[in-house]
């Protein structure tokens, strides 16, 4: 049976019962005193265990106390990704046939919570699971400037009825609070932050963008590339997205898995619907993920300030369109003229409406943006769902 919530303690019980509960609550011990953490420690060659086991959380993918990190463009599916992966974790099944050591999880929604908790009542319905050990963190999530964040975060994640398997942290960027993702020092904020968070010995999963001319690592600072365990990327070939291992320190490299999404329909009046997507794993071939040709300087300049514009004056694709929700457009003529105010196509030249004419059709050839009625949008936002229209 769920447990009263606070309020409903103070209601029924007076102040006094709140203090006895806050008092007998589990609170989260460190193995070690913070300033402890941080002193060498040394083991002798024959103090090695003769048969040591690594502690999975999910079977040649996440590794128990380590850190991982999903690098993606947006709309690719990260986040709805990880939300499989969190409610799999939290109910201890198999995930893609692979075994799962599950137990409490902790989504850590520092962007679009709402959007969050539609996609776990989905996951919930599709998969008829009504109660697991997983819990939402969202507000202002600031994992840079202080351990204030990463500290909350830990006494959370103690407060779990299972012990703490797995801890996601959606998005790094928004975690960095206005910090500087080139910045080493900031990053490096960042990551002392993260390491406490793996003192719990949950898996750490990190999801964070890659840079916008589409290469295929963590945007911002290498020194999040060399922290993380293991790296992962999602390639699209038509409908089917593909999560890869791109690096891993302890398990093989090129693993992968298949999937594609569903519409689940969580509210209905009248004709307005809401629903939200849950992922499919793809039972056919794995697909081989495409190849994208390198653009030119001004091709990865046009396509930044268009993912910049969106960003900034965007508004939500229509319904109609039959897209998942969340990608932005803007009008095309909008674009052009940022491109021109910017100057990345020269307005005085002898003729700059084929210059972006041109800009434009070769993104487009290259599946990196898409056009329809006078609007311009990031391709990759906007994977077409199955079922009900994305609402």
């Amino acid at each position: 049976m769920k447990s009263p919530d606070i309020n409903d303690t103070l209601c029924r019980d007076g102040l006094d019962a709140v203090r006895a509960r806050h008092d007998g609550a589990r609170k989260y011990e460190p193995e070690e005193e913070p300033a402890e953490r941080g002193k060498l420690r040394l083991i002798m060659y024959g103090d090695i265990e003769s048969a040591p086991r690594k502690d999975w959380v999910i079977t040649d993918f996440l590794g128990a106390g380590e850190l991982s990190c999903i690098a993606a463009a947006p709309g690719a599916g990260k986040s709805l990704l990880a939300a499989d992966i969190a409610g799999h974790v939290a109910a201890s099944r198999h995930w893609f046939g692979h075994h799962v050591h599950g137990g409490g999880v902790l989504y850590v929604a520092a962007e679009r919570a709402d959007l969050v908790k539609r996609r776990f009542a989905a996951f919930r319905l599709h998969h008829g699971l009504s109660h697991l050990p997983l819990g939402i963190a969202y507000g202002s999530i600031d994992l840079r400037s202080s351990t204030t964040c990463a500290t909350e975060i830990v006494d959370m994640a103690a407060e779990l009825r299972d012990a703490v398997r797995l801890i996601i942290i959606d998005t790094v960027s928004r975690a960095l609070a206005g910090g500087d993702e080139n910045s080493p020092r900031d990053m490096g904020q960042f990551l002392r932050n993260v390491e406490l968070l793996q003192s719990t010995l949950a898996h750490v999963l990190l999801l964070h963008h890659i840079p916008i001319e589409g290469a295929q690592r963590p945007r911002g600072h290498g020194s999040l590339l060399g922290a993380c365990d293991t790296t992962f990327r999602i390639d699209q070939s038509g409908g089917i997205r593909t999560l890869s291992i791109d690096k891993s320190n302890d398990a093989a490299e090129g693993g992968r898995v298949a999937f594609t999404f569903k519409s689940i329909e969580l509210h209905r009046v009248d004709n307005i619907v809401t629903v939200a997507p849950v992922v499919i794993p793809f039972d056919g071939p794995t697909p081989t993920p495409e190849r994208k040709r390198k653009l030119s300087n001004k091709q990865a300049l046009a396509l930044q300030t268009l993912d910049s514009l969106c960003l900034k004056q965007g508004k939500g694709l229509p319904p109609s369109y039959g897209f998942l929700p969340g990608a932005r457009a803007v009008e095309v003529s909008a674009w052009r003229q940022e491109l021109e105010s910017s100057d990345v196509i020269d307005k005085n030249g002898s003729n700059p409406r084929q210059e972006f004419r041109r800009l434009k059709d070769a993104l487009k050839k290259a599946g990196l943006v898409a056009e329809r009625d006078d609007l311009i949008w990031i391709a990759e936002q906007s994977s077409v769902v199955t079922g009900a229209v994305a609402a």
